[in-house]
């Protein structure tokens, strides 16, 4: 579990939360590359990855589905509990339907993105949710 001070600025606020150490940094150093984004948080499992939620209230919350601990999908309600504004995307290895639908109409995250389409796609659909112009 990792937290950072956050700065007061106007950029949106992130927490990373995915078991895998390489892939978080990836991404976060993706987001890094942007003045728009301050990574606030990562944690490497969901029950971590939920108390930062709840401690920090970042504005974005980019999720692994399948981690140690609860499923992913699982706690974005918990999450949208003390964050109802909370913008939650899917970040995950499983390219399915059933997967697709579970995460954006069964449990209502704002976006889906295959691992593999990360760094063509990650910040482009963030500036889109978020209405920022690049």
């Amino acid at each position: 579990m990792y937290m950072q001070n956050m700065e007061t600025s106007n950029t949106t606020t992130i927490l990373v939360i995915d078991d895998h150490n390489g892939f978080r940094r990836s991404v976060i150093h993706l987001l890094q590359s942007s003045d728009s984004y301050q990574v606030i948080g990562e944690a490497s499992n969901s029950i971590e990855g939920l108390a930062l939620a709840c401690a920090l209230s970042p504005q974005v919350v980019l999720l692994d589905i399948r981690m140690p601990g609860l499923n992913g999908l699982t706690i974005i309600e918990k999450m949208r509990a003390t964050l109802p504004n909370l913008i939650v995307v899917v970040l995950t290895l499983w390219d399915s339907p059933e997967y697709r639908h579970a995460a954006l109409v069964d449990h209502k995250a704002n976006a889906y993105i295959i691992k593999e389409n990360v760094v063509a796609e990650l910040l482009p659909t963030l500036n889109k949710l978020l209405n920022i112009k690049v």
